[in-house]
């Protein structure tokens, strides 16, 4: 395998920023056993090298890359599909978690196709998320695609590859003076069967749904002694119902408390109100109007009328 090392330049103190990666190299020479594959798609073995030599030597590339796909096209053409994943290294016993990012300032997710840098087809992001340096999650790159002329042993990727704690800054946007080498070994290249016919049916899915509802009434109402008053809500719960159905609520208008020998005499508001869908509400309010003769616990009940309307 060729490995190609960036140059560093000046070095930061370890957990302190982030890490960028281009590449620069061209496209080596055509490997001979590629000139006999056939258009199709084939898995094949490669490595991503992203090396640098400060710190004893650090490669970032290779546990990233976790799967890679070429699609040989008639023309001779071919377009990579390479699947990454966050992963980690270890630096002076600092382990850092590393992923590919394409929102950080200065990424890039590019390629060199004979002398020119192009950028990707396309590229994918997770749905899982990590860590960079300023303690942000971020969604990392999942997958990338690009196409080039002519198939060979090794292309140049430029790639931002960040970090949580890795205080090393290399490359800027300069994709022509560093370099992401990916290594192809075409004698793994295995053919990806496609079938010779194909054919559709469909299935109808159902998935029944029963109506109904629930409405939550307070248990309890309790009047303030200094205001003489007591807020409610009824509430709509697991309701499933048809299109223009509905539910309501009615409740006595007045009533009285007693405490055994004395009593005293309330009104009860309950705005009125079609209850439709779960969270809905009705609110209401309880007055007490009399004054009381002695003192004691007053009760009483408010009585509830649920009504339902199909449509």
């Amino acid at each position: 395998m060729h490995n190609t090392k960036f140059r560093t330049g000046k070095i930061a103190a370890v957990c302190t920023a982030a890490v960028m990666m281009a590449s620069s190299l061209g496209i080596s020479a055509f490997a001979a056993e590629t000139q006999t594959l056939e258009a199709g798609k084939y898995t094949v073995n490669s490595d991503l090298s992203c090396y640098v030599t400060a710190m004893g030597g650090i490669e970032f590339g290779k546990p990233l890359l976790t799967k890679t796909e070429v699609t040989v096209n008639e023309d001779g053409t071919a377009k990579f599909d390479l699947s990454f994943t966050k992963s980690s290294v270890t630096i002076y016993s600092v382990t850092c978690d590393t992923f590919v990012d394409a929102s950080a300032d200065g990424a890039v997710l590019n390629y060199k196709d004979g002398s020119e840098w192009k950028a990707v087809d396309s590229y994918k992001l997770s749905t899982d998320t990590a860590l960079n340096s300023k303690n942000e999650s971020v969604n990392y790159v999942e997958s990338i695609s690009f196409t080039v002329s002519s198939i060979a042993d090794t292309y140049n990727l430029g790639m931002y590859v960040n970090s949580n704690v890795m205080g090393v800054q290399f490359g800027g946007s300069d994709s022509a003076n560093y370099a992401a080498t990916l290594t192809v070994d075409w004698s793994s290249a295995a053919k990806i069967k496609t079938a010779d016919k194909t054919s559709s049916q469909s299935a109808t899915v159902k998935y029944n749904v029963e109506e109904g509802y629930e409405v939550s009434i307070p248990a309890e109402i309790t009047v303030d002694t200094e205001t003489k008053t007591a807020n409610y809500s009824v509430q709509a719960k697991k309701f499933v119902l048809p299109e223009n159905a509905y539910v309501t609520v009615t409740a006595n208008e007045n009533g009285s408390l007693s405490n055994g020998k004395d009593s005293l005499a309330f009104t009860n508001e309950l705005a009125a109100g079609n209850l439709t869908k779960t969270g809905d509400n009705l609110n209401g309010k309880v007055t007490v109007t009399g004054e009381p003769a002695s003192a004691g616990e007053y009760t009483g009940t408010v009585d509830f009328t649920i009504n339902y309307f199909a449509k």
